[in-house]
């Protein structure tokens, strides 16, 4: 499953995944571990005597070659050579994964990077049809969750393979060529002791009773909050009766766990024990035997080998636990990025303006569960107006924001500007005459000119300065640093919430476009003037269709015409004063959310 399909696509990211200076730095250090092992080996076979011929026997097939120079040493010399040579060779070695796991860790930095970016862009393409707000839980399960297990299972492979394959390999044959019956034997007897440690723990029957435990525990939940009303309709003691017997199907699937899980250490402790018995006693057979080359300094090769196998085994099965939780990430991940996209209707079009009206006949909006964000919504919204929108759902009130911005597709029914579908409009053109104004500006990196003039804004250093007076922060800003070249960044402390939001507004005013959407920071009701208010209702006298989420009161009695939505549906629609005299849900909703007094 994991050598191929989304996690292996995942691997090939960024020009192949890893360059091949890792892989023979990776071998490079595979093969060092065995080295060392044969090096251990001589050492002991030098603390128990100088070595005075070759090749040295350092088992039953493992024999080393030894200049006969290198021979005539003293032992001090030659476990002075022997200490050194290991030396140089852990520094080696320590240095070769210091680089490599730097570089990989590099790389798989890199290449989430990219698969960050390419959720960017496709969560743009996803909005034009399914809307902006539907993308987030998405991009914040992909981004917070799938990509660091993602990058966790690349950095396990990327380290594993092929030094840890390498390393087991190398260190099976070294042990092999000591001693076949003993290796083979130490071989047996570790997968059988791994594999009674993973029949004893039996995560599928572990999660399949803690499941039942959970379901128990709700149930045990559900008795108590019902008691009271059971006990009016049974006796108490029946009640109490039921709560027992749910009490002792609980004991008996705790006692299953605390049963399987007392005895999983100590049978395989005791597993362990008698594998090592049996190993040391094949040993001493071995090593007492007449025709035995099996001493001290082969036994430590074959140790040395066998437990560098066993670090090796450890590492891979982890690898393989982190590259399956990879896989199903890469999947959820390639799903968003591959996602089917719709098809083109025909030529798209531009748009200079809005001069008749935005229109939504019978427009109905849904999630991915096909549950209805907007119903059946029927609406004429016409230039030179300030229009609010209030509703008992934010997600459906934003969803009617991100619809007006060119976010999201009906499934049914039709959205026109102008008596123009808007999936005929060419979103370039869409984007021109629709601007957005979010609470909090935006604000994004650049100046205090780049974040007000973007990229379609009309005007030089007056018009600049005539948009932020008619906001009212023209003054505050200018005695910045730099004044209008101050550079400012999206959390840039010098900038409190309403001077972002005056800050979007005076971007809007610049702009000029045919449709303003505004999303109101929360404020205390202010007494005197509102620039920012006299601001968008400004556009809206000169031809633009403002709207608005309001978050004031003095808001909505200054909006052209108020739109009550109820839950997904419309509940009416008027001028303030018409809607709270006669409907009771818009009097309730402006006592919950502008009734200085409800908290009293």
């Amino acid at each position: 499953m994991i050598f191929s399909g989304p996690f292996a696509n995942a691997r090939q990211e960024q020009d192949g995944g890893r360059p091949i200076g890792w892989t023979i730095a990776a071998c490079v250090a595979a093969f060092i571990v065995p080295t060392l092992i044969v090096l251990a080996g001589l050492i002991a076979h030098v603390l128990g005597g100088r070595l005075a011929e070759s090749p040295v026997a350092l088992g039953g097939r493992l024999s080393i070659p030894l200049p006969a120079a290198w021979l005539e040493l003293p032992a001090v010399q030659q476990l002075a050579v022997l200490v050194g040579t290991a030396a140089v060779l852990a520094v080696l070695l320590s240095w070769l994964l210091w680089r490599t796991h730097l570089g990989l860790l590099r790389r798989s930095r890199e290449t989430i990077e990219s698969f960050h970016r390419r959720i960017l862009q496709q969560s743009l393409v996803r909005a034009q049809t399914e809307g902006a707000t539907a993308q987030r839980p998405r991009v914040e399960e992909l981004i917070a969750t799938q990509l660091p297990i993602l990058r966790s299972g690349l950095v396990a492979w990327w380290r594993t393979v092929p030094r840890s394959v390498l390393v087991l390999v190398s260190c099976v044959l070294l042990a092999l060529l000591v001693d076949v019956w003993l290796a083979l034997l130490a071989v047996v007897s570790g997968v059988f002791v791994w594999r009674l440690y993973l029949w004893l723990s039996d995560e599928e029957a572990v999660q399949t009773i803690d499941w039942e435990l959970g379901r128990s525990q709700q149930h045990l939940v559900e008795l108590v909050q019902q008691a009271p009303l059971l006990a009016r309709l049974q006796t108490r003691a029946n009640v109490s009766e039921a709560f027992d017997e749910e009490l002792l199907r609980m004991r008996r699937r705790h006692g299953t766990v605390d049963a399987r899980a007392s005895r999983v250490i100590p049978l395989v402790a005791l597993a362990a024990m008698i594998a090592v018995c049996v190993l040391m006693l094949a040993l001493g057979v071995n090593r007492f035997s007449v025709s035995s080359v099996m001493g001290l300094p082969a036994a430590v090769v074959l140790g040395l080998s066998l437990a560098a196998a066993a670090a090796a085994s450890m590492r891979l099965w982890q690898t393989f636990h982190r590259a399956r939780a990879a896989y199903e990430a890469a999947a959820m991940v390639y799903r968003f990025l591959d996602g089917e996209q719709d098809a083109q209707h025909g030529e798209r079009v531009g748009i200079s303006g809005l001069r008749d009206a935005v229109e939504l006949d019978n427009v109905t909006l849904t999630n991915d569960a096909g549950k209805a964000i907007l119903s059946s919504l029927t609406l004429r919204l016409e230039p030179g107006s300030m229009v609010a929108v209030l509703g008992t759902d934010a997600v459906s009130t934003s969803a009617l924001i991100e619809l007006l911005l060119g976010f999201g597709k009906p499934s049914v029914g039709k959205l026109a500007i102008d008596g123009i579908p808007l999936d005929e409009i060419h979103s370039n053109s869409l984007s021109r005459q629709v601007s957005w104004v979010g609470q909090d500006g935006p604000i994004w990196q650049g100046t205090i000119s780049e974040n007000l003039l973007g990229m379609d804004a009309n005007g030089g250093e007056v018009a600049m300065q005539e948009a932020l007076r008619r906001a009212g922060i023209y003054e505050q800003l200018s005695e910045l640093s730099d004044g209008l070249r101050t550079v400012l960044a999206p959390d840039d402390e010098r900038l409190d919430g309403p001077t972002r939001y005056a800050i979007g507004v005076a971007r809007a005013l610049l702009r000029r476009p045919a449709i303003v959407v505004v999303q109101e920071p929360e404020a205390e009701e202010a007494i005197g003037d509102d620039p920012c208010l006299d601001s968008l209702l400004f556009l809206a006298q000169n031809g633009s269709l403002v709207i608005i989420v309001p978050q004031r009161l003095r808001t909505l009695r200054a909006a052209d015409r108020v739109i009550l939505l109820n839950g997904n549906r419309l509940a009416g629609e008027g001028k303030h004063d018409d809607l709270l005299a006669g409907s009771d849900l818009y009097r309730h909703l402006n006592y919950l959310l502008f009734n200085p007094y409800r908290s009293l």
